[in-house]
């Protein structure tokens, strides 16, 4: 088996067509989005067997603005990445191509690497003895869906059965979101995020989302109206195993109308229809109860999934969060406590 390290991995396309449990964030098209976003560098550790990939590992490097780079399998909201076989793949070649990523990490100057695994595939024990640090112990909420579509609404929360009812006879409706609404949703996006202080997707996220659509990735856009107005909008995926609840917004004054629960229910059903056998509403911090309250009435269940961080020089921990900030945006180095 020939394990290398390439900037265009020939034939990953199709190598993640031959595993099983490949997401969202693990497809070209989301990887080239993260790279023109981030502006870091797309590389791929592969193992090769016979002319085809058996294994990879896609990852980015950091811009170096004065600290060092840093590595991430991925960086950017809510993407994981890990270590991708191919189905009947020796496990084995795990080993040698975290060596040839350590490699990686000295000759360019590497502070860390962090790699993410999936809520979704256990290749958690194939990273074992290559971090530093202790793994971080995540959750996500992800709901399995079931086979036909009438078996879904039985599996929601009462509260949300009613929400969904109450929106059709509101007279809220759904479609296919539109050049003419992503100005709306980008501006709401920003107004719900500077109200909860959080961090909002940057206008490239949403230039490059536009252009995105409909690929292979499975990313779409669906807005819910009231009397011809936009009242919520819902950026998704059906690609792969999973769907994923990517970008929700709503106006505020319009929240009794409940179009995200509509367009959550709908997004849900296309995911089905699509293939997919789970939909994940991703990580939920702790502190985030009413949030989790939110998607387990989705009929989501917890899935754990890790960080794993291997510091390659100790110097990076004497930075502080808003070094760590300045110098490494949308990339995870290490817990700030």
């Amino acid at each position: 088996m020939h394990i290398k390290i390439t900037n265009n991995a020939s034939g990953y396309d199709r190598f993640l067509r031959h595993v099983p449990n490949w997401m969202l964030y693990h497809h070209p098209q989301w990887l080239a989005l993260v790279e023109a976003v981030t502006g870091a560098d797309l590389n791929y550790v592969t193992a090769d067997e016979g002319g085809e990939i058996a294994a990879a590992i896609p990852f980015f490097v950091s811009r170096d603005m004065g600290g060092g780079s840093v590595i991430n399998s991925s960086p950017f909201f809510g993407s994981v990445g890990g270590i991708l076989f191919r189905e009947g793949a020796d496990p084995a070649c795990a080993g040698p191509m975290l060596e040839a990523l350590d490699e990686f990490a000295a000759a360019h100057g590497v502070v860390s690497a962090t790699i993410v695994t999936s809520p979704l595939d256990d290749t958690g024990g194939a990273l074992a003895g290559w971090a530093t640090e202790a793994p971080l112990a995540r959750t996500a909420q992800v709901t399995e869906l079931p086979a036909c579509d009438e078996d879904l609404f039985g599996l929601l929360h009462n509260s949300k059965q009613r929400n969904i009812r109450s929106a059709g006879k509101k007279g809220v409706t759904v479609r296919p979101g539109g050049d003419a609404d992503w100005q709306w949703f980008e501006a709401v996006h920003r107004s719900s995020m500077a109200a909860l202080n959080g961090t909002p997707k940057p206008p490239a996220f949403f230039d490059c989302m536009k252009g995105s659509l409909h690929g292979g990735a499975g990313l779409k856009i669906l807005v819910a109206e009231h009397e011809s107005a936009p009242c919520a909008g819902l950026i998704y995926s059906t690609g792969g195993i999973c769907g994923e609840y990517l970008v929700p917004v709503y106006e505020p004054e319009k929240s009794s109308l409940f179009g995200l629960q509509l367009l959550i229910y709908e997004s849900l059903l296309d995911s089905r229809r699509d293939g997919c056998r789970f939909w994940n509403f991703g990580g939920t911090w702790p502190s985030q109860e009413g949030l989790y309250r939110f998607k387990r009435q989705w009929a989501a269940v917890d899935h754990a999934y890790e960080y794993h961080i291997k510091v390659y020089r100790p110097r990076l921990l004497e930075l502080g969060a808003d070094e760590i900030l300045k110098y490494y945006p949308w990339f995870f180095c290490y817990p700030f406590n």
